[in-house]
């Protein structure tokens, strides 16, 4: 006996009465599970391959088995565990780089002020270790801020402390302070004639634009150039911004946004992150009514655009 579900998975429109449940699995260990059986009472758990399963897809069987007059009996319970898999892998890898990422900025703050504190240094070199701590030290609460914010998301504790506010001048703050801090790109804001003021939550927007420019540096190589674009859409004020950096394949884009995911490559791998700006971000944008996207070429740079409501949501 075969249910509709595990017919489909292993062997597609194909029969499977009659046939011997191991050709199904081939790469599963079946003299070992028989003997497991008989040791354990009846009962094995085991992952496994069915020949018709996607590579990537993930099995998990149980199987018991009993002895009735006609013979031995084996009952298999297939489980698709692909997307716990996945999420339990996610987790891990994002618990690895939250402890690097604390430690990295810690390790210098630590070790500065230690030269701080036993050597007598000029008020130049004085004023450069206090500038890396500080900015170490804010590294450190952007961070805190990002894991707190999932927190705040999963437990249902998220609140919006709207008023009205003008975006010209958010985004015009925002890429003053970048390209302060960054003269080594060019930024460039690209504002219409309408001085848009819209009901959003300051300190909330200003972390996603924030995030975005944050990622437009990050992943953009020094001398690039980053532009910031604001324009009326019906009743909509679209917000874009564009970098000319390496740009994000194709397969990747549809996960950008999850909880924990970063796109790895030769430039990624030297920078911060530990994968939740981008979907604190989406939260952000959907719980003041509005959405977010992203077009990339690979190579070519990438433009993330995000879109608010003008009347109040």
């Amino acid at each position: 006996f075969v249910n509709e579900l595990a017919q489909r998975a292993l062997c597609g429109n194909g029969a499977m009465v009659g046939e011997d449940l191991r050709m199904f699995f081939p790469s599963s260990p079946w003299p070992y599970i028989r003997q497991v059986l008989g040791d354990n009472g009846g009962f094995y758990e085991f992952e496994l391959q069915p020949v018709m399963s996607n590579v990537e897809t993930v099995w998990r069987g149980n199987i018991t088995s009993w002895t009735a007059s006609e013979g031995e009996v084996y009952v298999l319970v297939l489980h698709d565990v692909t997307e716990r898999v996945r999420v339990e892998r996610m987790k891990t890898e994002f618990m690895s780089s939250v402890s690097h990422e604390l430690k990295t900025p810690l390790t210098s703050i630590i070790g500065f002020q230690e030269l701080l504190m036993e050597r007598e240094l000029s008020r130049d070199r004085q004023m450069r270790c206090l500038t890396i701590c500080h900015d170490e030290s804010k590294r450190l609460l952007h961070l805190i801020e990002d894991i707190l914010m999932v927190a705040r998301l999963e437990n249902g504790s998220f609140h919006l402390h709207k008023s009205h506010n003008s975006l010209d001048d958010l985004l015009t703050k925002a890429v003053s302070n970048y390209a302060e801090r960054y003269p080594s790109y060019t930024f460039s804001l690209v504002i219409g004639d309408e001085n848009v003021a819209l009901d959003y939550d300051e300190v909330l927007m200003n972390q996603v634009v924030d995030n975005l420019l944050s990622n437009a540096v990050k992943y953009t190589p020094a001398g690039g150039h980053v532009t910031v674009r604001q324009k009326l859409n019906d009743k909509h004020v679209v917000v874009s911004v564009t970098d000319d950096g390496i740009g994000i394949a194709r397969e990747y884009i549809p996960f950008v946004f999850e909880k924990f995911y970063r796109v790895y490559n030769s430039l990624t791998r030297h920078t911060g992150g530990v994968g939740l700006g981008l979907a604190n971000a989406r939260h952000i944008l959907e719980e003041h009514g509005g959405s977010i996207w992203l077009e990339s070429q690979e190579g070519k740079g990438t433009t993330f655009f995000f879109s608010l409501p003008i009347q109040a949501c």
